[in-house]
């Protein structure tokens, strides 16, 4: 016997700020964006956009609505700090210093 293997859509949820004072940031974002995959492991991959307009309050919103009401598998989203975001991405070697 041969179980069958269960597929579904992988939702990504994003959180971008495409209006307000950093609308260059998110419109570029989401272009890049974009260009993702159709698929991703084999399972088809929706991407769900929402716009913060730059305001962090809208940025907790969209977080809740794409947990609780879109049921996202995934979140993708900017930190509040610039410095945060470097730091996160820098490599385990680079921490240490």
């Amino acid at each position: 016997m041969f179980a069958a293997s269960a597929y579904a859509d992988i939702k990504v949820g994003i959180d971008l700020l495409s209006t307000g004072p950093a609308a260059m940031i998110g419109i570029t974002s989401k272009n890049t964006m974009l260009m993702w995959p159709s698929t991703i492991a084999g399972q088809k991959a929706d991407y769900i956009f929402l716009d913060d307009a730059s305001d962090p309050s809208a940025a907790v919103r969209n977080i809740r609505t794409l947990i609780n009401e879109d049921h996202v598998d995934m979140i993708s989203a900017r930190t509040s700090r610039r410095r945060q975001w470097r730091r996160s991405i820098r490599s385990p070697k680079a921490r240490r210093r």
